[in-house]
């Protein structure tokens, strides 16, 4: 414990930690050129973005993950039934037929943390479901997250 507390502080207090840290998080977990990406500015990167994922995020995540869909998330057999009037999670990417607005998908070459395949993915579906017309991809290269 006594380190991390020092850890954060030297973060907090010295600036080359800040770059190195930045630095680790734009190029390692984001992705892209560090020249373009903005969380490469350690101010902005270190100082102003003040986010972070629930536990219950967390976990929905790591069952979609685990599972490979794009589903609600899952109860257990007995709470879905009595929530969503189903024994299993709702399948969303079933759903992409339902959907009639336009929707732009974007992603960055580099991103690790959301792949590009993973957005390509979710405009395929909505192709499939017959709504060409309401889906647009752009990719943007040399950039990550």
């Amino acid at each position: 414990m006594e380190n991390t507390a020092k850890f954060i502080r030297d973060v907090q207090y010295i600036p080359a930690a800040q770059d190195l840290l930045s630095m680790f998080f734009t190029d390692v977990l984001l992705g892209g050129s560090s020249q373009v990406n903005p969380a490469r500015r350690p101010n902005l990167a270190l100082n102003s973005m003040h986010a972070g994922v629930s536990m219950g995020v967390a976990r929905h995540l790591l069952q979609m993950q685990t599972s490979g869909r794009f589903q609600s998330f899952d109860h257990g057999a007995e709470k879905n039934l009595a929530l969503m009037g189903s024994r299993h999670p709702v399948n969303y990417l079933s759903l992409y037929g339902l959907i009639d607005v336009h929707i732009h998908f974007m992603c960055g070459a580099g991103d690790r943390l959301i792949p590009p395949k993973a957005v390509r993915r979710h405009y395929r579906a909505l192709v499939k479901q017959g709504r060409r017309d309401l889906a647009h991809i752009k990719e943007f290269k040399n950039v990550g997250h």
